[in-house]
Formats: structure tokens, C-alpha cells, sequence
């Protein structure tokens, strides 16, 4: 009968007592904390235990697999590094795990320390804390707009022609609206292009404007993504157009006048008004009809006598 059998070879190493030190961690506490998870090989933390003339070899130890491996170590240096994509949860926001530094001449001889919340007298604590990051908020580029558009400028014309925010190709979901307005609904934002702009809603009138507004319309509109918001302030001058004409407070005047009246004689003072700001102060009267060569003459808004007037004539 063949004898069948095995071997193995054993390596016994035998530490004289007293002959190394115990590590110990300069630390008793390591915190870490990132916004919006790590990236693989992002540096998570790196613990530091020291021990005087001796050489330290760092390893990972006392979690559940699966957390261990999501994170690597530098087993010379300490350096704990993210070995695959972390993301923040609300469930967990942290990771438990222990770090070990021991003596390369006596591994029976070593320090833990705990990236944990709940850590043992001998171990120093490390919290390695995930949150959410820090919403990104649109920004518009100016923070205020000034336009100028004419009163008879029909619907869809352009009065802005930019209004897009910073970066808008890093944005997902972003609304316009106009969220301030002194204007009746005169504008609209029109977002059917990637360049956003302010645009007329409806026809203007100027002349209907309140006097306090001195022209000037007041806008505010508001960019708003999922999680926050940006405004700007947009003034809009409408320039008045001559569209309007001089109207007289009354159609028809009836005056009395002596016929022997002397010349000059002020015979009446006729009003007119014009709605165009155009023209505020700048209305001029003339006698277009009727024998005034004779009778009258008129300077600004006063008509007066110009003498030879006689009853007997007919000067209407």
C-alpha cells in the first residue's frame, strides 16, 4: 500500500517580552465630513498613532463587509480614502468602521481607533459625516435691467432681449415669471428659446400712464428652480409717440362783444389740452376760418379785439 500524505510549512515568531511598544493615536477624536458624497479616492480621513522608534502598519477592521469595502487604506500612512461612490442618506449619514495602527515588530501590540459615533475607552472616535449638498440657486447676470420701448410698439416686440441666468445649460428645471409689476399686464417673459427675454404683452398707451409713474414701468421677475429662487429688477421707459391731438374744453364759444370795443381788447381766452407729453406747453393757436384780418388777432391762448368792428356787419 502506497502511504499518501501532506506537508505544510509553519513560520513561528517569537516576541521576547518587552521588546516593542503599543501604538498610541494622537487623537482620541478624527472628524470628516463632506457635502454632496465623495468621489472614489477622495481622501475620507487620515489618523495619525505614533510610537517612539518602532515602524506602524494601519488597517481597516470592526465593520460589516460591505461597509468595508467601500473604503481603502494606505497602510503605510493611514490615509483612508473613498473606494467607490458614497452618497448622502438619510437613513445613515455616517459610516462605522475602526482604524488599527500596529507594531510591525510585535502585531500582537496595537491601537483602534473608531469612525463611529460610539467609541470604547480604547478607541479613538472618527465621524465621517455625508450630507446633502448646497442647493445651486440660479443667478441672473445683472441685478437690474433697463429697457426702452416706444408706446406704439405692437405685441411680441422685443424690450429686453437677455434675460437668461448664469449657467443655465447646468440647470434642469428652471421657470420665469414675472413676480412684481406696476405695468397692468403690459409684458410677458418668453422662454420658447434658450435666450430668455421680455417682451409686449399687449398695445401701450403712454398717455394713460399714472402721472406718479413718470413714464417709468417697474418689473420683477423671478428664476426658480426645485429647490430656490433669484429675482431682478427691470425699469421699462415707454416713450410717448405724437399720437394724439390738441382737444378744446368746449366744442363752440359764444362771446359778447361791445362794437366800440377798443383795439387790443382780450375778447376771450380759449383752452386747449393734448394728452402727448410731447407736446405739454407746446401748443400753438392759430384763426383758421371767419373774417379775423379785420377783428381779431390771437397771441398764445388769447383771442382779442383788432378794432372797426360795427354792428351792422355780419362777421359770422
Amino acid at each position: 500500500m502506497r502511504n499518501v500524505h501532506s506537508s505544510s510549512q509553519m513560520v513561528v515568531e517569537i516576541y521576547p517580552e518587552g521588546s516593542a511598544e503599543f501604538p498610541m493615536f494622537s487623537r482620541t477624536q478624527y472628524l470628516s465630513g463632506a457635502q454632496g458624497g465623495l468621489e472614489p479616492g477622495s481622501t475620507v480621513v487620515e489618523v495619525k498613532a505614533h510610537l517612539p522608534g518602532g515602524s506602524l502598519w494601519y488597517n481597516l477592521t470592526g465593520a460589516d463587509v460591505q461597509t468595508l469595502r467601500r473604503f481603502s487604506i494606505d497602510h503605510d500612512t493611514g490615509r483612508v480614502t473613498a473606494a467607490s461612490r458614497l452618497e448622502p442618506s438619510a437613513i445613515k449619514p455616517y459610516y462605522d468602521f475602526l482604524v488599527s495602527a500596529h507594531n510591525r515588530v510585535d502585531p500582537r501590540k496595537y491601537a483602534e481607533t473608531s469612525v463611529s459615533s460610539a467609541a470604547t475607552r480604547r478607541a479613538a472616535t472618527v465621524i465621517l459625516h455625508l450630507s446633502e449638498m448646497s442647493p445651486r440657486c440660479p443667478k441672473f447676470h445683472f441685478s437690474e435691467h433697463f429697457g426702452t420701448v416706444r408706446e406704439t410698439s405692437p405685441p411680441d416686440t422685443v424690450v429686453i432681449p437677455s434675460l437668461s441666468v448664469q449657467d443655465l445649460n447646468k440647470f434642469e428645471k428652471l421657470s420665469y415669471q414675472i413676480t412684481e409689476d406696476n405695468s397692468n399686464d403690459n409684458f410677458y417673459v418668453d422662454v420658447r428659446s434658450s435666450n430668455v427675454s421680455l417682451r409686449v404683452k399687449k398695445p401701450l398707451d403712454r398717455d394713460s400712464m399714472p402721472p406718479a409713474l413718470q413714464g417709468i414701468y417697474t418689473l420683477t421677475v423671478t428664476a426658480t428652480n426645485s429647490k430656490c429662487a433669484s429675482s431682478v429688477r427691470l425699469r421699462i421707459l415707454l416713450e410717448d409717440v405724437n399720437d394724439n391731438s390738441p382737444v378744446f374744453e368746449k366744442n363752440d364759444f359764444i362771446i359778447e362783444l361791445n362794437e366800440n370795443s377798443p383795439p387790443g381788447h382780450v375778447v376771450a381766452h380759449l383752452t386747449a389740452t393734448d394728452r402727448d407729453e410731447l407736446d405739454l406747453n407746446k401748443l400753438r393757436y392759430f384763426v383758421i376760418d371767419g373774417k379775423s384780418n379785420d377783428i381779431t388777432s390771437i397771441t398764445a391762448n388769447s383771442l382779442t379785439f383788432g378794432g372797426n368792428i360795427f354792428r351792422e356787419e355780419n362777421y359770422l
